[in-house]
């Protein structure tokens, strides 16, 4: 399992990554350190959702995920495990699109479908983690879906920064989407699309 080695790397200040303590960028397909003028790429190959999988193990206290589509029942898993151990997560969807590994998602985690159809849907690709703890707060983002071949064929890339404020922009993100700023969501005040705030 390479969750362990992840968690230790991604999170430890002094990890052998040339990259910022603070920001983390990663590659699911080889890159070319031709064209680097600083700090090289990390390409980890098949281990996208592993590295995920680890900061959401860090996780202590909250994770808002806003994910286009998903398929990968690991990712899944692993908030079902944080749920487990007490931390608040929420999930938003694209309603249009399968989403099937939602169906192993503990019942009791909310989740916010967007079903009115316009333009692409929900698009999103974002998670913040522990918005409300300056020394844990992790957002991602990035191209990738949490599906096989978002995480491992198409050519996609992901960042994680830890920075307190940017969490806390992309959870006030996420509750303009899901409606409140509570554990459940109020579709009636939910907005997606054209219909957000300029927050």
């Amino acid at each position: 399992m390479l969750r362990p080695t992840l968690l230790a790397l991604a999170l430890s200040p002094g990890s052998s990554f040339a990259q910022s303590p603070r920001i983390r960028v990663y590659f699911n397909q080889d890159t070319d350190p031709a064209v680097s003028n600083g700090t090289l790429a990390i390409s980890l190959h098949e281990a996208m959702d592993d590295t995920i999988e680890a900061y959401i193990d860090h996780a202590r206290s909250t994770i808002d995920v806003a994910v286009y589509n998903a398929d990968d029942y690991s990712l899944i898993a692993a908030l079902n495990q944080a749920e487990d151990r007490g931390v608040q997560v929420r999930y938003i969807a694209e309603g249009t699109n399968s989403n099937t590994a939602l169906a192993n998602l503990s019942p009791t985690i909310p989740v916010l479908y967007r079903t009115d159809g316009e333009g692409s849907g929900m698009h999103n690709k974002f998670m913040s983690i522990d918005a409300d703890h300056a020394d844990s707060a992790w957002p991602w983002t990035g191209s990738t879906n949490w599906t096989q071949n978002g995480l491992f064929e198409d050519y996609n890339n992901m960042v994680f920064i830890q920075d307190q404020a940017l969490a806390l922009a992309y959870r006030a993100e996420f509750e303009e989407m899901w409606g409140s700023t509570g554990p459940a969501p109020d579709a009636s005040n939910s907005r997606f699309g054209p219909e957000k705030t300029d927050n």
